[in-house]
């Protein structure tokens, strides 16, 4: 689950951006809709612990993140939450099954191979196991990088302009995974568009809009 409050986040020039309230129980999903730079991105950087709200209560899978720090957060971080970013971030240097232990490497934790394994079965790229990312379509590579964000059964999956430079058909193969993915782990996932495909796909799901960036000089 993700509950928000007066959230509200603070850039380097000293503005603040604030933020809708929500509340989205666990397996929902959500849309973040609204342009390029709206706030979108940082709302997931929040919503991950990857920055410190300036304002207000952020909880998320039963944690509130401002109780957190350092190394706590980054064990939170590493159990809770699954995040796919616009730039996939695969190392060239490790094979596909690599790049997903590094999962349980973040975790502190042994690498259960065989979940690697099933993992990217369910996600139909077991065959690339062995393969390095530079031998990957786009395509694959982002197959590769939600089976790394789902193997640990996350909490929540955040996920930031999926379909952004694929055509319709690819956008509507996204979608697929996405929300299967979503239901291999029981997660609440969260995706932040501004593509309206998106939003026509699934048109039942809540969607928070934001607005153009409005800033304020912080007092």
């Amino acid at each position: 689950m993700i509950e928000t409050q007066g959230l509200a986040a603070r850039y380097p020039s000293g503005a603040t951006l604030g933020f809708p309230d929500l509340s989205l129980a666990q397996g929902q999903t959500l849309l973040l809709h609204g342009p390029s730079g709206c706030g979108k991105s940082t709302w997931l950087a929040m919503a991950a612990g990857l920055l410190r709200p300036a304002a207000g209560r952020l909880t998320v899978a039963g944690q509130s993140i401002e109780a957190l720090s350092g190394v706590h957060l980054d064990a939170w971080r590493a159990a809770s939450i699954g995040l796919l970013p616009q730039r996939l971030y695969l190392s060239e240097a490790l094979t596909v099954e690599d790049n997903l232990a590094l999962a349980y490497v973040a975790a502190g934790q042994a690498v259960n191979r065989q979940a690697v394994a099933a993992t990217l079965e369910a996600l139909g790229v077991l065959d690339l196991a062995r393969r390095r990312p530079s031998g990957l379509s786009g395509g694959q590579a982002q197959r590769v990088a939600l089976a790394r964000a789902v193997l640990r059964r996350p909490a929540v999956l955040l996920v930031d302009e999926p379909t952004a430079s694929l055509d319709d058909a690819s956008c509507a193969q996204a979608l697929a995974l996405l929300s299967g993915a979503a239901r291999l782990s029981g997660a609440t996932l969260v995706v932040a568009t501004h593509d309206r495909r998106v939003t026509q796909a699934w048109p039942d799901v809540p969607c928070l809009l934001l607005p153009p960036v409005s800033v304020q000089e912080c007092a």
